[in-house]
């Protein structure tokens, strides 16, 4: 499968909440990318840790194999809707710990990552962000995996039952 990248981009971009709970520390470093070295979660909200997403279809068949840009963006699409199931949107994100297969992928992460985070993040607060390099992740076709701590109000929403969201989510949206 492929994303339908002339669907994606007719997509509004995500309305910025007008009180953003995650805040950015100011430090005195740069970012070598798209991250903040620090955030804070406020008080009045619960910590969500996100299980490793790969790129696969709620029933578990993997999405995009050898297509590292699909990947990408139905990890994304797949964290998306856990982070949705817990109350919670991308711009709750604390911290993402992303794994990579090969070396070889590094700018393609970053090239897809932009892309994404432009739409996810238009007013340039990062959640933190550790990319690893490793030998392989649990299925030999999976090329990146993405882990995650965001924050959800101490009510969270609406809760789902049943199966998630379709992988293939936008998540321009």
């Amino acid at each position: 499968m492929s994303v339908d990248s002339a669907t994606a981009e007719q997509t509004p971009p995500a309305a910025v909440p007008a009180h953003r709970p995650v805040d950015a520390v100011t430090v005195g470093l740069p970012s070598l990318g798209l991250y903040s070295h620090a955030v804070r979660a406020p008080r009045d909200h619960q910590l969500v840790c996100v299980s490793g997403q790969l790129s696969v279809t709620p029933d578990g068949v993997s999405v995009g194999v050898g297509d590292f840009d699909t990947q990408m963006r139905t990890v994304l699409g797949n964290l998306r809707s856990v982070l949705a199931s817990a109350g919670a949107a991308p711009t709750d994100l604390l911290k993402m710990t992303t794994y990579l297969v090969s070396a070889d992928l590094i700018d393609d992460f970053y090239r897809v990552r932009e892309t994404v985070f432009a739409d996810w993040f238009p007013d340039g607060v990062f959640p933190g962000n550790t990319l690893l390099v490793v030998s392989r992740l649990v299925r030999p076709e999976f090329l990146i995996e993405i882990e995650a701590l965001a924050v959800a109000p101490d009510s969270p929403g609406p809760a789902t039952t049943g199966p998630a969201a379709p992988a293939q989510a936008s998540i321009d949206a």
